[in-house]
This record gives structure tokens, sequence and C-alpha cells, in this order.
């Protein structure tokens, strides 16, 4: 190793490079990734729980004795990374697992990362911290929430006082949900104040219970012979098919109401336990009919929402007729593992391409501007992925982001608003008809339409595609010796109106060049640089 004056080159040899430690801050601001998550919840709180009962380790432990499972892989997010190797070694010794703690997922750490969960063979995938309840599609998921401290006293008697004799719906983040039990008790005298629930224990995946464990992994794989596969025996997996995450955010409720109807939040009051974040956004546009309130653990302040939900609900209407004008779809899958995304993406393929619009699939992992911006020439594009991650803010962004639901006002023809949101694409292919052509089958191909997005008539999307195939690779003419006379194509049609078209071979025109010796070593020092220093 060899280090250098400042101003002058530093470096190391290969093997330090690649061992280097690199702290990083966490999404809670002063701790880092490697810091215990335990200890800065809990550190120093007189109702601190155990380290044990933080991360449910008995409770972890029943499930994979109980169902016998050899394979076990740990999902944690970021700021419980530094708790991840304790609780691994914890989980190894009470039981005969192969226990494997996850990598970085590619999508949003709320959801199960089932790809990583088949690279592995996983029989079962153990999910810690914040999460939405998605149904996985192959793998059961055991979910561990966490806990934060909550005075159960205070936030009783605040809803005594607020909610004396209206009816009330009780919402509250999974950190609180151990809680549930003794404000339950607290307010037991209350008939007004109704509860969602959380379904605990071992979750079913979407497609049934699979007949062997075998299949649980063979079902995605990376396509590399012997990398998803395992001639192990395996047992399996005993699930409760009752005992799965569904109703409205992944909350069953035990009213038998519509939450999707728009009438039927008339005059509703629901209740948000817990800080400002996606789940309460979605609250906050699924439910817009509703009031809304919340109550802050942290201030233990209990205060009405919804101010602004009017002017989230105009943007988000703004979005819809941008689809309507759009003439490229780009479908963004920001999931693999919620259960049914297969069908979503399908159904909007449906309503796009019967709408006579150009559609793309990308698959990009996590969104950033950088990435979307290399797709100038779609128009729109519509983000499949769980409730929590669905909303994203595309001012930044070079092109609007829309959700399925959006596609669906926009496309399905007899759709009209009626002011209810959905942010779950599964409630979206509920109210999916069998039949779904664009709303502009009935309409004269020469018709004109206004788009309010742009302030301007525009004409009909038929009208504008009538003299091109839908088939983007169809040959247009032949001649009489069965000759390719011109061909069209939509992404051709769009590189020809590109300035840069990549770079471009000039067979014959370019001087041939000897090849000669390159540089060699680390890029952040070659072998050359060495010795002139």
């Amino acid at each position: 190793m060899e280090h250098k004056a400042r101003g002058q080159i530093f470096y190391e040899e290969d093997g330090n490079a690649i061992k280097r430690t690199v702290e990083v801050k966490s999404l809670g601001g002063n701790e880092t990734v490697g810091a215990s998550a335990y200890k800065s919840l809990c550190n120093g709180k007189a109702d601190a729980p155990s380290f044990d009962e933080f991360y449910d380790i008995s409770g972890t432990l029943a499930c994979i004795n109980q169902h016998s499972f050899e394979r076990v892989a740990l999902q944690f997010p970021d700021e419980m990374l530094g708790d991840a190797y304790e609780v691994s070694r914890l989980l190894s010794e009470g039981s005969k697992s192969s226990v494997f703690i996850l990598g970085d997922t590619s999508y949003g750490s709320c959801c199960v990362d089932e790809v990583a969960g088949g690279h592995l063979n996983a029989q079962l995938i153990v999910h810690y911290g914040r999460s939405c309840l998605s149904r996985t599609s192959r793998i059961p998921v055991y979910y561990v929430f966490g806990r934060a401290s909550i005075d159960t006293e205070d936030i009783t008697q605040q809803m005594r006082d607020r909610f004396s004799d209206d009816n009330v719906t009780v919402f509250y983040d999974l950190l609180y949900e151990y809680a549930v039990e003794k404000m339950k008790e607290r307010l037991s005298d209350r008939e007004n104040i109704r509860w969602t629930r959380v379904k605990r224990g071992l979750c079913q995946p979407e497609n049934g219970q699979p007949s062997t464990t075998s299949q649980i992994a063979s079902q995605e794989t990376c396509g590399k012979e012997g990398c998803c596969q395992s001639d192990a025996p395996r047992q399996a997996p005993t699930v409760n098919h009752d005992n799965r995450p569904d109703g409205l955010f992944g909350r069953t409720i035990d009213e038998d109401i519509d939450w999707y109807n728009a009438e039927a939040q008339d005059g509703r009051k629901i209740l948000w336990i817990g800080q400002e974040g996606v789940t309460l956004n979605n609250i906050i546009m699924s439910l817009n009919r509703s009031k809304i309130y919340s109550y802050s653990p942290i201030t233990r302040q209990l205060r009405e929402e919804g101010v602004t939900v009017n002017r989230s609900l105009m943007k988000r209407y703004n979005l819809i007729q941008q689809v309507m004008d759009a003439q490229s779809v780009g479908i963004v899958v920001g999931t693999l593992g919620v259960g049914g995304y297969l069908k979503v993406i399908d159904q909007l393929k449906r309503w796009i391409r019967a709408a006579d619009k150009k559609l793309y699939t990308f698959i990009v992992g996590k969104l950033n501007i950088a990435k979307m911006a290399n797709f100038a020439e779609i128009d729109v594009f519509v983000l499949v992925a769980c409730p929590e991650n669905s909303l994203v803010d595309s001012r930044d962004f070079y092109k609007p982001i829309v959700t399925p639901f959006e596609v669906q006002i926009a496309l399905q023809r007899g759709k009209e608003w009626s002011g209810k949101y959905v942010t779950d694409f599964s409630q979206v292919l509920r109210d999916a008809r069998e039949e779904t052509p664009s709303r502009d089958d009935d309409e004269d191909e020469d018709e004109m339409r206004f788009s309010i997005a742009e302030g301007r008539l525009k004409p009909n999307p038929k009208a504008q595609k009538s003299t091109e195939r839908q088939d983007e690779m169809s040959l247009t003419e032949r001649s009489q010796q069965n000759q390719l006379v011109s061909s069209w194509s939509h992404a051709g049609q769009v590189l020809a109106k590109r300035d840069y078209r990549g770079l471009e071979m000039n067979v014959g025109e370019t001087v041939v060049q000897k090849a000669t010796q390159g540089m060699s070593g680390l890029p952040m020092v070659y072998t050359k640089e060495k010795t002139e220093e």
C-alpha cells in the first residue's frame, strides 16, 4: 500500500481496493448503515422491547421449525442491516435451516425480493421493516415489522376526546402493530371505533400453495444452468391459505363496504397512527371523500389531513389527459415480486394497443431521472409497482409517469373518473372489463378532439395512424419480382429523426490503423504512471 502527500496520487494494491470499507449514511439521518436499528430505536427507553421481541426471533423460529424450511432468506432494509448478522446467527442456531442474507433489492425495500430468493432456491423469505404487504407470486413470506415506542394512554385519550360519537376507522403504521391490542382494550367501550387488521404469520403466495418446494424457486430463475437449481431434497411447506395480506393496503376491515366507491366514503372518518409517508399519502388519495386524521407518536399531535388533496387529484387528472394525447407509451416494470404484475402488464398492453398507441416495455430497476431520460421518444410512462411505490412525482422527470389506474381511465371505453383513486393494480384488474376496446372505437377517424393538457384541437389518433400498420415490422409494398420496396417501423422512424444515431461504421471510408499497446493496471493509476512517479 502506498500513500502520497496531498496533491499527489494516492493508490492501493488491488486486494486492498476491493476490501476497503465505506461508511454510508442511512435513510434515517446521522446513523450509518452499519449501525444497529434496534439500539437507535429502543436504546434507553423504559418500555423498550428486547432484541428477540424487536425482530420476533421466537416467532420466526417457530415458523421455520414447524414447516421444516431448509433454506431461508432474510431481507433487510438499509437501516436494519447493522443487526442482520446477529439475527442470522440466532436463526441459524435455533433451527437446522441454511440462512442467507439477501443483498440490495433492485426495487423498493418494501417489496419482497422473490428474484433474489429464487436464485438462492429459498423456501421462505423473512421480510424485515416497512412493507407494502403486497401478496407475493411464488415464495411464502414471513413479515417482521419491528417496533417503535408509542404512548398508548395518550393516543387513546385523544381518540376519546376527538371521536366521541363519530364512526372512525383506524389505520396504523406497521411499527405500532404490536400495540394495537392494548389500544383496543383501552377503547373497548367505544363501538364507534373500528380497527383494521394485519394478518400475522406465514403468508401465502398469490399463485397458491406449491405442490413441492422445488417448484417455488423453479418458477423464476436467472436462466443460467445450475444457478437457481438444487438437488437437495426439500419438504413442501404447509401454508395457511387464509393468512395472507388482503383488503385495503394489505389490511383487512370488518366493515362490509366497497372502500373504493366514492359514495361509500362520504361522511366517514379515517385515523392514521404513524408518521407522514407513502402509506398516509395512499390513504389520502384513495379515500379522498373521507375526512382523514393523523396522530404522530413522536409529537403526540392529532390533526386533520387532506388540505391539499384536491390539488393532488387535479395533477393526477392532468396526467390522465396526457395519456390520452400520447402517441407512444412505455410500460415500466417496477416489481418482479408482487402477485399479479404480469397480468396487469398484459391488461395494459391490450388497452394501449386498442387505442392505436405505440407500446414499449422497460425493466430499469429503481427509477431515476437519468435512466428515464434515455427514452426521450416515449410520450408517457406507466409504472407497474406496489401501492407504496406507484405514486411518483414526475415534476423532475422529462416525461410524465402515471399509474395503471390512470391508463385505465384514459383508454378503457366507457370508463369515467368518478373521483375515486386506486394505487393498487390488483384492484384495477378486478375493475377491468373482459372486452377492452379503446374509447375511440365508435368515433369517426376524421373527428377532432380537444386536448385539455395542451389546450388545442388534435386529430383522433386513429386518423393519424390510418395509413400505418400496427405491426412495427410489417412490409407495406412488394414489387413484381417479390423484392422489398419499402417497409415501416415506429422504432426506425424515431431513429431517423435523431441527430445522433450512435457510432457509424463508415466501412471503406476510414483509414486502417495498426493496433498499439495500451495502458495496464488499475484505472486510478496505471502501471506507466507509477513508473513516472
